[in-house]
């Protein structure tokens, strides 16, 4: 009589304990929307006990930073999911650097006083590249954000240029440094500080979209970092 053998549980792979990255970054940031949402509870419930104006103004100022940020992990994981349920089309067309940052500094103007940074920009006005503007600004908007508004940077210096055969955004910060799977291709090594970095995760699978390239870029000021966002002509 031939044997029968079956495969136990402890056969087979757990499914709850091998989980994608891309399970595990929607998890994060669903976990870190309960937490900011717990703050912006607990703001709420305290508000009518502030002892005075000064005290009342302080507890409106951390809402509104902490609802700005829910609004923005909203945002993100909006275009994470779009990015996820098909291809991303890259429409190009020229533009100029210069006026696509200038937008992207006067939208975040107001968190950017809220939170006592300072974004300056400095490159050729007038040069123009062939590319898509709009993803190019969610890049550069997501790290922007990302570093004033996670990281708590206070000073954001961007500039721009071009080579024979790219162009450039470097984007030049005191603080600490990003992530290195930011920079590296194929790295998955994320943890789970991932919902709060699923800006810098777009900007990474964007880049990579518009043929670019992300790289840390050596600078010589102690205390300040780096990155290079390099985009082909």
């Amino acid at each position: 009589m031939n044997d029968i053998t079956f495969e136990t549980a402890d056969n087979e792979p757990d499914q709850h304990q091998v989980q994608s990255p891309y399970l595990m970054m929607v998890q994060s940031v669903s976990h870190e929307l309960r937490s900011v949402f717990g703050i912006i509870s607990g703001m709420h419930s305290l508000l009518p006990l502030a002892s005075g104006e000064d005290e009342r103004r302080d507890m409106f100022h951390r809402l509104q930073n902490n609802t700005e940020y829910a609004a923005q992990l909203f945002t993100a994981l909006e275009d994470y999911c779009a990015m996820e349920t098909g291809p991303v089309q890259v429409e190009s067309s020229s533009f100029r650097p210069a006026g696509a940052l200038e937008y992207i500094r006067k939208k975040a103007q107001p968190m950017l006083e809220r939170r006592r940074a300072s974004l300056t920009l400095d490159g050729d006005r007038e040069m123009r590249v062939d590319g898509d503007e709009e993803k190019v600004q969610c890049i550069v908007r997501n790290l922007v954000f990302h570093l004033a508004g996670v990281a708590r940077v206070r000073d954001i210096a961007v500039t721009w240029g071009q080579s024979a055969h790219s162009w450039h955004v470097n984007v030049n910060y005191l603080g600490e440094p990003l992530p290195a799977w930011l920079f590296y291709a194929g790295d998955q090594s994320y943890d789970e500080s991932i919902g709060s970095h699923v800006g810098l995760l777009i900007v990474r699978r964007l880049v990579s979209v518009l043929g670019g390239k992300i790289r840390e870029m050596p600078v010589e000021t102690p205390g300040r970092r780096g990155i290079a966002l390099h985009f082909p002509l």
